[in-house]
């Protein structure tokens, strides 16, 4: 998820102060984090140190296979992704393990200014998309494909009962979708936030839904890293996890907000009050509920994004509960395994 990123050579010093957080003692080991180039994975790199022998940098990665390879030969120990990356890593057999929940939210739906439908009434949506169809001119979407984004929005179309045949959804990425809303090569897009807060505050186009009434509800990024590292440095992934509740429950505070708005502010091209109102939509949130993440892979099945089905019992193979049941004192059940 490539958004509007002017440089992100961003180390954990440069934010420390921001944190509130002890500085670090000299570590005598440092464990790299890495993430995809996105506004919203800014919040990685305000990681800080809790009481132990380590401590945190951050590295950005353009693509999905890149951060994948740092991550298998250990260039990076932790990597951020999102649930639709963590579905086709397990499709795929990749010897990864999801250890932490990191931010939900930032999928909106937004339509044409033109397109005169209350936001939310989805018969109404389905009226219009009905009443305007020909077959030269379906109603289409902006859609970034493999994306949270795109799978929440396979899986609410099919519970609106909106005919496939009668929409068209083309690949555009977050970064093209206000060009193609301006230029209306698509009557609606699906951006990710602060992208979609642009878009919305700036007149672009107008908010419709946030997508989440569906199976997968609003479940988006995780934390994983390498099964040979877990297995390898159980000291270093029970650090892990109790510098991710950290993580978590400090971006949930106002001081956590300004650090994480103030980074994005730094780093992308979206504007103070876009991103301010886009981080008030997004759900800083630790846990994994394997039940929407079994939704995200029925959804993704059926779009054709991996090739195979995928059960709940394989899924969990590659979920470990165990660091965050030691970090939180909560069930693996609480903390979303079932």
């Amino acid at each position: 998820m490539k958004i509007f990123i002017k440089s992100l050579a961003v180390g954990l010093s440069l934010f420390a102060g921001s944190l509130g957080y002890a500085n670090a003692q000299a570590a005598d080991k440092t464990l790299t984090v890495g993430a995809p180039e996105c506004a919203q994975c800014l919040a990685m790199a305000l990681m800080g140190p809790t009481s132990g022998p380590y401590s945190f940098k951050f590295k950005p990665f353009g693509t999905l296979t890149a951060l994948t390879t740092a991550l298998l030969t250990n260039e990076v120990q932790i990597a951020q992704v999102d649930y639709p990356a963590l579905v086709s890593l397990i499709s795929k057999h990749t010897p990864i393990v999801a250890i932490s929940g990191q931010v939900n939210g930032g999928t909106d739906l937004v339509l044409q200014p033109s397109i005169k439908v209350a936001a939310g009434d989805w018969a109404a949506l389905r009226a219009y998309i009905m009443k305007h169809y020909s077959p030269s001119h379906k109603f289409r979407i902006g859609s970034y494909f493999g994306t949270v984004q795109n799978v929440d929005l396979l899986l609410r179309f099919s519970l609106a009962k909106i005919p496939e045949s009668y929409v068209d959804i083309v690949n555009v990425s977050f970064q093209a979708m206000p060009q193609a809303l301006k230029a209306k090569a698509v009557d609606a897009a699906v951006p990710v936030q602060p992208v979609a807060a642009e878009i919305t505050t700036t007149g672009i186009a107008t908010h419709f839904s946030y997508l989440y009434n569906q199976p997968a509800g609003n479940l988006t990024n995780v934390v994983i890293v390498s099964k040979a590292y877990l297995e390898k440095n159980p000291e270093a992934i029970k650090y892990i996890a109790k510098a991710m509740v950290k993580l978590v429950d400090y971006v949930s505070t106002d001081a956590g907000k300004q650090a994480w708005q103030a980074a994005i502010e730094k780093y992308t091209y979206i504007k103070p009050d876009a991103v301010k109102y886009a981080l008030g939509l997004l759900s800083p949130d630790i846990n994994m509920p394997i039940v929407k993440i079994k939704a995200i892979a029925d959804g993704m099945y059926g779009a054709h994004l991996i090739s195979r089905k995928l059960t709940v019992d394989e899924i969990a193979k590659y979920i470990d509960y165990k660091p965050l049941e030691e970090a939180t004192g909560k069930t693996k059940a609480e903390l979303g395994g079932g």
